[in-house]
């Protein structure tokens, strides 16, 4: 994708804890330059969707005005984050006849169209439809056709789908916010997208975000997003069960989390305390407690370890664990809880560290953190993705009827057996 230099750019990133607008313009050094941000509390979201439209405004509406006052400029189009509902991934794999001469645009538009044409017909709503990887003659070994030569010129396409409802009540709102809305970016993919480098999205590598309401997951391979998946649980599941558990308000769970937790007790001293206010005491005197700080990591412990066992399942589950090979990047604002990089390494068996945004000038410092890679990744979306035929004229044949195909994609045969 050729960046459009000079061009305003907005992205939305609409999350359960936070809403987060960012504003910026790629230069003549061909980087994204973040000229406005802004970011408040969202009360409006629930595991990604919105449950209530209403505050759901109001928040998006006063984080854009944030940014648009950081930038000095104004707005109209945005791109959404989503990870409303259940994301899924579909591959579909098609083949044209090739004449006895080089590959010619014509012939990669055809084995698009085919490959779009033969998507399994529903009522979800088309996030992103990438062509992963290109096969001349059955081999699944090719990233550039054109100009090359072969019988039979195919393709393998990774269509990612979200459920019409949630996706349709996020557009809303953001229209409501008033707002032109200009497409969505699946959340898992925006956050891989801004963490991972290069090599890790070629060798093979899988990122987990986790967010406040929903854990998503990116696997990568061959430099293409090959598999993604949402997990309904998050950050604020260790909030609730801190708040449970200690008997406080669950602002004030927020913050014990952010502020002392950790993943492991060895990580807290005997000597270490919290003070932990009582909910529902009204003597001023007597509404807090203090605790030692392990009493908080126990609490965390086995909600973390629920987490990342959903996380292994899921990676097994989706038949690509190996594609993934032996790195795991995490990021979300839960990524930055201590110790949980090293317990993620023992229960998933991987090499694991911490991403954070790249490839953009001018990122304030509070907001060079894992909590802001999924709204970096929806903007670098529009500068630095590769052809996306959910934007294109084979928009439309992404919902015609099947006309063939099934059954596991070669190409992803050939990437599991490769990785």
């Amino acid at each position: 994708m050729t960046p459009p230099r000079d061009r305003l750019l907005a992205a939305l990133d609409v999350g359960s804890s936070k809403v987060c607008c960012l504003i910026g313009r790629v230069g003549n050094d061909g980087l994204l330059h973040l000229s406005g941000m802004g970011h408040r509390k969202s009360n409006g979201l629930k595991h990604g969707a919105v449950a209530d439209r209403d505050a759901t405004q109001r928040a998006l509406s006063a984080t854009v005005d944030l940014a648009e006052r950081s930038a000095g400029e104004t707005i109209t189009d945005v791109l959404v984050s989503i990870s409303a509902g259940e994301l899924y991934s579909q591959v579909t794999e098609q083949s044209v006849n090739l004449r006895e001469a080089p590959i010619h645009r014509d012939d990669v538009d055809a084995v698009l169209g085919a490959a779009a044409r033969a998507r399994p017909a529903d009522d979800n709503v088309t996030v992103h439809a990438f062509p992963a990887a290109y096969a001349l003659d059955g081999r699944y070994q090719v990233k550039a056709p054109m100009g090359m030569y072969g019988r039979h010129l195919g393709v393998a396409l990774h269509t990612v789908k979200a459920p019409a409802g949630p996706a349709r009540n996020l557009e809303t709102c953001v229209r409501g916010a008033h707002l032109q809305f200009d497409r969505f970016v699946a959340a898992p993919y925006a956050a891989g997208f801004a963490t991972l480098v290069e090599e890790e999205r070629a060798i093979g590598t899988a990122c987990v975000d986790i967010g406040a309401g929903t854990t998503d997951i990116s696997l990568w391979a061959e430099g293409a997003m090959v598999h993604l998946d949402v997990i309904p649980m998050g950050g604020d599941t260790l909030t609730e069960a801190i708040a449970r558990e200690l008997v406080t308000p669950l602002d004030h769970a927020e913050r014990l989390k952010t502020l002392y937790g950790a993943a492991s007790v060895a990580l807290c001293s005997d000597r270490e305390h919290v003070d932990v206010v009582r909910l529902g005491r009204d003597d001023l005197d007597g509404n807090t407690e203090r605790l030692p700080r392990q009493v908080l990591a126990n609490i965390l412990i086995p909600e973390l370890e629920a987490l990342f066992e959903q996380v292994r399942q899921r990676l097994q589950a989706s038949g690509f664990d190996g594609v993934a090979g032996r790195q795991v990047v995490l990021t979300g604002g839960t990524a930055q809880l201590q110790g949980i990089e090293d317990m993620a390494a023992t229960i998933l068996d991987k090499q694991v560290r911490i991403g954070q945004p790249r490839r953009v000038a001018g990122l304030p410092s509070a907001a060079q953190n894992p909590a802001f890679a999924t709204a970096v990744g929806v903007l670098l979306h529009a500068i630095e993705a590769p052809d996306d035929l959910s934007d294109t004229a084979f928009a439309q044949q992404l919902t015609t009827r099947p006309v063939g195909g099934g059954g596991m994609s070669a190409m992803w045969r050939w990437v599991k057996e490769h990785f």
